[in-house]
């Protein structure tokens, strides 16, 4: 999980990384069968999620079940968990990617993204035609709140043949300076040169720590074509501006307001970012086409071959409900800022888990609140979490250590090639 201090203000940011499965396309059942006459339909719901610090003692999944409507009454659920750990867990996924492949599996995942997990790269899967299209649904949906969701986040979970992912969690980055005797020259939103290159000292100094590299390319693959963004050139150039980039002096001077360059704007940042917390100027870390990068941190999905679809998404259009985002423990274990922004806001609130692992309450105060709606209004570029991001970011971090030119461009190319493969096997 990325724990920025940046103000990856992906309110929540970075969970692990969600993996997917290459092998081919999918194969889609014709007409699944569906329940005997008088049977009751039967949903395998399937979870990849994160417990994290401080895990609820009790079974959030069930917990979950127990409060959508018509459960256990007009259809069943049976659960298969991924196993967070060993080889119990590689057994389970190489099972599920077997069958999906095979035109079975699970009806609905709920998943967060990670490098080991289920669905290493959802989107090349998506594109594949694993998963469901799911607007018909959608448009007959009784509870969930479509149009408060963030409409560049959701596209991201879209195909040609229509929505197929719907993103639960996300994250971004940028950097927090108290308002509180700071003003800002520059204005909104800048390219990630601009910004390198601004006279604005905290404009300048956002770019310093960036843990996050991953970000300031944008979208780093093309699924529906199995390729990088990015030449390899575009690459080292941008690397060797981010190796020179530093905290103005301004900003290190006594008295100056307090500036916070790597920071995770979320419920696990409750220390930071709370009703109590400073009014911050949240300065995002800009990518190259003007504009914020985001990450799907969490998502849900409804596989191509379930058996029962309708009975799938009636788990589905429940956890987007008020009711269900605002009070079931799963939202937590999503590990993201919620991709309907509302509730962030006193008004609604969210649960979050405490250092001592106590469930309390959490939201943004009105001023912190209307900056993310800024910084929202700025993405530009979403990835899923994926492999590709650990692979970027370590090739920063080697390079930063590395002082000779010919060894840093052998690190660009060999990371540039595992990346190119890594998308092409995807």
């Amino acid at each position: 999980m990325k724990n920025r201090i940046s103000i990856i203000l992906t309110l929540c940011l970075l969970c692990a990384w969600l993996g997917g499965c290459g092998d081919g396309d999918f194969v889609s059942q014709v007409s699944p069968q569906g329940p005997d006459k008088g049977e009751k339909p039967n949903v395998t719901l399937c979870t990849d999620l994160h417990p994290g610090e401080g895990a609820y003692d009790g079974d959030v999944i069930q917990d979950f079940l127990d409060t959508v409507p018509g459960y256990n009454e007009e259809f069943t659920v049976t659960v298969e968990r991924i196993p967070q750990e060993g080889t119990q867990r590689e057994t389970a996924i190489s099972r599920i990617r077997t069958e999906m492949a095979s035109g079975a599996g699970p009806d609905v995942f709920f998943c967060v993204c990670g490098e080991d997990g289920l669905f290493q790269y959802p989107q090349a899967l998506m594109e594949r035609g694993g998963f469901l299209p799911l607007d018909s649904y959608i448009s007959q949906a009784q509870y969930m709140e479509w149009d408060s969701l963030i409409p560049v986040l959701m596209e991201a979970g879209r195909a040609e043949q229509g929505q197929m992912l719907l993103p639960v969690s996300y994250c971004m980055s940028a950097s927090l300076v108290e308002k509180e005797g700071c003003t800002l020259s520059e204005t909104f939103p800048l390219t990630w040169d601009q910004a390198l290159a601004s006279q604005d000292p905290w404009v300048q100094s956002a770019c310093w720590r960036l843990d996050c590299f991953d970000e300031v390319l944008g979208e780093l693959a093309d699924y529906s074509q199995d390729v990088l963004t990015f030449s390899e050139d575009e690459l080292a150039a941008r690397l060797e501006e981010a190796s020179q980039a530093t905290i103005a002096e301004e900003v290190r001077q006594e008295g100056a307001p307090l500036f916070l360059p790597d920071i995770t704007i979320s419920p696990s940042n409750v220390d930071m970012l709370s009703p109590k917390s400073p009014e911050y100027l949240m300065i995002p870390q800009y990518n190259t086409s003007g504009g914020v990068t985001a990450s799907i941190t969490g998502f849900v999905g409804i596989n191509a071959n379930a058996r029962n679809p309708e009975a799938a998404f009636r788990l589905v259009d429940w956890l987007f409900s008020r009711e269900s985002r605002e009070n079931s423990e799963i939202n937590i274990y999503f590990t993201g800022l919620p991709t309907d922004i509302e509730l962030v806001q006193k008004e609604h609130t969210l649960r979050y888990i405490d250092n001592v692992s106590q469930r309390k309450k959490w939201y943004l105060g009105e001023w912190n609140y209307q900056q993310i709606r800024s910084l929202i209004g700025q993405i530009n570029a979403v990835n899923f979490i994926t492999p590709l991001n650990g692979e970027m970011n370590t090739l920063f971090q080697e390079y930063r250590a590395e002082d000779d030119p010919d060894k840093r461009q052998a690190l660009i190319h060999k990371h540039y090639s595992t990346m190119q493969m890594m998308v092409a096997e995807s």
